[in-house]
């Protein structure tokens, strides 16, 4: 299975540079080169920087509060998992930096048809006031295999489905087995019929 990747730079925090870097992340192209107007998603809200305009940025700018802080970081985040779809990249991201304690962030999801590569990811921002340790970034991406895996593990559901088919193809299997230890059957009754026809009997 891959390993998730964690990828962070960062810059001195502003609302100027939370701005550019949200408008870049919303509405990069996708793989077909439309522009696109995905969603930004907080610890507290979900945003479109087109549909809602300057409300939108005041509520970014009141839950990042670039102006009180030192850093802001851009992230990038991925599961290591091409089949993710909007909702569960959202999911993983998300969960891995609340269980970090990253609770001032703003993040925008590629995947799905609004994507630009071919792996789902999450631009991610963050607001902070000391920088990032090695260590901190090494528990993020280890905190996502977890969550990876978490989120891949068959439901109770699905197992018990999977354990119910399988006890079914056994059944069906014994029970062949035992109807041509018995003499084939109905089936094999039916092909000895048709032999005798055959010879006039």
């Amino acid at each position: 299975m891959p390993g998730s990747v964690v990828k962070a730079r960062f810059s001195g925090a502003s609302t100027g540079g939370m701005r550019g870097s949200l408008e870049y992340f919303a509405h990069r192209p996708d793989l077909e080169q439309a522009r696109a107007d995905r969603e930004v998603v907080t610890a507290y809200g979900r945003y479109h920087l087109d549909q809602g305009g300057d409300q939108a940025w005041e509520a970014l700018n009141q839950e990042l509060r670039p102006g009180d802080h030192r850093y802001l970081y851009s992230v990038i985040l991925s599961p290591g998992e091409p089949d993710f779809s909007v909702h569960q990249t959202e999911t993983w991201a998300r969960q891995l930096l609340e269980d970090n304690n990253f609770n001032r962030y703003a993040l925008v999801v590629h995947a799905g048809a609004g994507r630009h590569t071919e792996q789902p990811h999450a631009h991610v921002l963050i607001t902070v006031d000391q920088r990032l340790t090695v260590p901190q970034l090494q528990q993020l991406r280890h905190r996502g295999d977890v969550e990876k895996a978490r989120m891949l593990e068959p439901s109770p559901l699905q197992r018990h489905t999977t354990v119910e088919q399988g006890v079914q193809a056994t059944l069906k299997a014994h029970g062949h087995a035992a109807e041509q230890a018995a003499g084939g059957g109905a089936e094999s009754t039916q092909s000895r019929r048709h032999v005798d026809l055959q010879l006039g009997r």
